[in-house]
């Protein structure tokens, strides 16, 4: 349980990164241009931290109704899983373009190349969730590993299970990413030296650095969250609130406040 001013500090970030997520998705809806295979790996990591978060914000006024509490705490887990699982996506499609100076990919490849995204960015998180409400309501009330959705909270209340069905995939996710981003910047390390002709565009390398810091930000809050719960330090428990309460309110500022975004929006209402 978070005391007052945690649980304050919690609502506020949490309202602020709804809003920032819901500017972000709805003006990449409305600009055409932002559309292409990254933009749309974003609005679906987006889409599924805007469930997250809103469900989160919801679910202290549900823990009084069993059923409704637990039915938001498995799509819950399914929508945090699938942000990182987008996070992951999008660590693996700009690898792809560093490494590969093949020709920019046609709407047609694009479509096909984020059906594909889909199947493994909404896939996954599906299948872990499907498996932990398996082995809740399998197994006996006392297994150790039994996630035990909506008892007493709108989430995993088991530790170990929160360990096996979200810690793992999650920190596997951030070893992939650091693995990734560890090759993109080799390959534009080679590219520079090697072929002073063929160079990426700087566009793509500050999507780079910017999916970097999504994932530090991304990742860091739980490493706190999960420190925090293990030995119950006061001061990680309000760094994860704050940095995990304001993840959409970056994405807003970070992928919508640019100078291209602004220029696209000025064209458009022009």
């Amino acid at each position: 349980k978070f005391s007052v001013i945690q649980t304050a500090v919690s609502v506020i970030g949490q309202i602020l990164s709804i809003i920032g997520l819901v500017i972000q998705l709805t003006v990449y809806s409305i600009l055409p241009k932002l559309r292409n295979l990254a933009g749309l790996n974003l609005m679906s990591l987006s889409a599924s931290l805007l469930v997250a978060q809103l469900l989160f914000l919801l679910g202290s006024s549900a823990s009084s109704v069993y059923e409704l509490c637990a039915t938001m705490a498995a799509v819950t887990h399914f929508a945090f899983l699938a942000s990182f699982s987008w996070m992951h996506v999008m660590a693996f499609d700009i690898w792809k373009t560093f490494a590969k100076s093949s020709q920019p990919n046609s709407l047609d490849n694009s479509t096909k190349k984020y059906f594909r995204y889909s199947l493994y960015g909404w896939g996954v998180p599906l299948l872990i969730t499907t498996t932990a409400i398996t082995v809740n309501f399998s197994v006996a009330e006392d297994a150790a590993y039994r996630p035990a959705y909506g008892e007493m909270i709108c989430w995993i209340r088991s530790r170990i299970g929160l360990a096996i069905f979200f810690a793992t995939p999650v920190a596997a996710v951030l070893v992939f990413n650091i693995v990734f981003y560890t090759l993109t910047v080799v390959s534009i390390y080679k590219i520079t030296k090697m072929a002073r002709g063929v160079t990426k565009p700087k566009s793509d390398q500050r999507q780079l650095w910017l999916y970097v810091k999504l994932t530090c930000i991304m990742g860091l809050t739980w490493i706190f969250g999960f420190v925090a719960a293990a030995f119950d330090l006061e001061v990680l428990w309000y760094l994860f609130i704050v940095v995990n309460s304001l993840q959409g309110a970056f994405i807003c500022v970070a992928f919508v406040c640019t100078r291209n975004v602004v220029k696209l929006l000025r064209e458009k209402f022009s």
